[in-house]
């Protein structure tokens, strides 16, 4: 087994602010509870200061990708990699049972490939990212991509804390960082 590493203290300061914004966490109990960690994450995110080496001002444009498929372009968000950000709101699970996430992502795909070049992008460099269950839908679309005869190639994959396995696959992490990093354990399990 690897040694363990102390967690970064910015990052330890900031779970724990996290953690007292929030208040006492209450068992994640339904979908609506796991919306709602998910809001005060995000939310935390995006009241940031400005990040040293990101631009301060970053164009939005909301689109329609497809029919019910919303989507929000950033740019310059990726300046510095030369990229333009598609985050896209695909259909979520529990109303909208799998594939339907996997579906929005993989037109996503097709679409800033057809569309790339109208906000300054190249088709040819595509790249799909994302975190937690976003992430995993990155993974599985790479994959049904690169299965897909005459599919769109991919450059790259930004894969952060992917879900690639069930809790019950074992792994000593489950239980070393059972607690104390927003999402813990049981919530996995319950997930």
């Amino acid at each position: 087994m690897s040694e363990r590493k102390a967690i970064d203290g910015a990052l330890r300061r900031f779970l724990d602010e996290q953690a007292a914004a929030s208040g006492p966490r209450a068992q994640i109990t339904g979908p609506g509870r796991v919306r709602m960690l998910r809001a005060i994450m995000l939310g935390a995110l995006e009241s940031r200061a400005s990040i040293p080496g990101l631009p301060n001002e970053v164009e939005t444009r909301d689109l329609e990708i497809a029919p019910g498929l919303a989507a929000r372009l950033y740019m310059p968000l990726c300046e510095p990699a030369g990229a333009i950000v598609v985050s896209v709101e695909y259909r979520l699970a529990p109303e909208h049972p799998y594939p339907a996430a996997l579906e929005d992502t993989l037109a996503a795909v097709h679409w800033a490939g057809e569309h790339a070049a109208e906000w300054g992008g190249d088709p040819a460099r595509l790249a799909l990212g994302g975190d937690s269950a976003g992430a995993n839908l990155s993974a599985v679309a790479a994959n049904r991509l690169c299965a897909a005869a005459g599919a769109r190639a991919l450059c790259a994959l930004l894969l952060l804390f992917p879900v690639t396995d069930h809790p019950s696959a074992g792994h000593a992490s489950y239980e070393e960082n059972a607690t104390g990093y927003g999402l813990d354990a049981n919530g996995m399990r319950w997930l």
